[in-house]
């Protein structure tokens, strides 16, 4: 139990990581506020909510496992749900047939709690891929207008678009997991763990190298935006 809060805790940090260079991205794509606002605030929104849902399914779980160490340290889940029974009496050899009775008990109360956490945990894949296929949206769009050639390149957009799909497909299987079929549990799986360990992080990487040259870019052309700006204004002025 303690090494999966663990993950869930480096997941939430990766989800929290992940807000500011999706904002910036947003800012730069959107000129600031200037080019298709509502698009880029849902894109960032998107990102917002997959870290809010993280963080809550981290409180819910932290919560499920401290009140099932709790009940572990504090009931007798041996004996304690079963009537009394000295040795030798009919209800005795009942009693050893269901030792252990309150730990299998308890067990399934917390495989139930977190079968409730199932859309929470699912709903993180949802965001992922909706806020990565509006990113690969976003720079087709842009570049295809001619306004973005020289920043956010197409093959980084198609790879979020990939990246995208498989997280889509993770959140149908992280729905349909106890109907599932076995087999196909194995190639999604595989699929998923391609996903996150090999292309999610070459993207984010990708991003890394892309977003600081994307930003200087910008500065450069609203300078000479600024400055074609004031040349036209010193010439339309009298005298």
């Amino acid at each position: 139990m303690g090494w999966e809060i663990a993950s869930m805790l480096l997941t939430c940090m990766g989800w929290c990581c992940l807000v500011p260079p999706v904002i910036s991205f947003a800012v730069l794509q959107s000129r600031g506020g200037r080019v298709e606002l509502e698009k880029h605030v849902i894109l960032a929104v998107f990102v917002l909510m997959g870290a809010l849902f993280e963080a809550c399914e981290l409180l819910m779980e932290l919560g499920s496992a401290s009140t099932c160490a709790w009940i572990s340290k504090d009931f007798d889940l041996d004996y304690g749900l079963m009537p009394e029974a000295t040795e030798g009496s009919p209800s005795s050899a009942s009693a050893r047939a269901q030792e252990g009775f309150g730990w299998k008990a308890l067990e399934i109360a917390y495989i139930t709690t977190r079968g409730a956490r199932l859309w929470v945990d699912a709903i993180d894949w949802l965001f992922l891929g909706l806020a990565l296929f509006a990113m690969s949206t976003s720079v087709n769009q842009a570049r295809q207008s001619g306004r973005d050639q020289e920043t956010f390149p197409a093959r980084w957009g198609r790879l979020g678009a990939l990246v995208g799909s498989l997280a889509l497909v993770d959140f149908v299987v992280e729905c349909a997991q106890f109907t599932i079929d076995w087999k196909l549990f194995v190639v999604t799986t595989a699929l998923s763990l391609l996903n996150t360990l090999v292309l999610l992080p070459a993207w984010l990487l990708w991003l890394g190298v892309e977003l600081p040259r994307c930003q200087a870019a910008s500065s450069r052309g609203l300078a000479a935006h600024r400055d074609d700006e004031t040349l036209a204004t010193a010439k339309d002025a009298p005298g």
